[in-house]
């Protein structure tokens, strides 16, 4: 087994560093900052879907057991759990009717934004 001073490492590798045999960035970087990308059509429908039930509840609200609600279950569902509407009236006050949290309505006004 060869034992190698820290020194001579040291001269090696910037031998090597200082070499023409580095290799060469072959592509220019992308710029920073946002990049924008394409949506596939499942995303598009699904955030289009989520846009007209947030719209509906922060125009007119709807119960709990509507024919908007029953027909649109999966979406609202998951825009509750995401916390974008709620039936809570106040802190300790449930409702039956959906409305639109301070988050629904950043995210509609962020998704109005993309549209424009």
């Amino acid at each position: 087994m060869s034992v190698i001073s820290l020194d001579d490492a040291r001269k090696k590798l910037g031998k090597r560093t200082a070499s023409g045999y580095q290799s060469t960035q072959s592509t220019t970087s992308d710029k920073a900052g946002q990049t924008h990308t394409d949506l596939d059509e499942e995303t598009e429908k699904s955030l289009v879907d989520l846009y007209q039930v947030l719209k509906e509840a922060q125009i007119n609200s709807f119960t709990t057991k509507s024919k908007f609600s029953r027909t649109w279950a999966t979406v609202i569902a998951m825009a509750a759990s995401e916390g974008l509407i709620s039936t809570r009236a106040s802190s300790d006050i449930w409702g039956n009717r959906w409305h639109v949290t301070e988050d629904g309505d950043q995210f509609i006004e962020e998704l109005e934004d993309v549209i424009d």
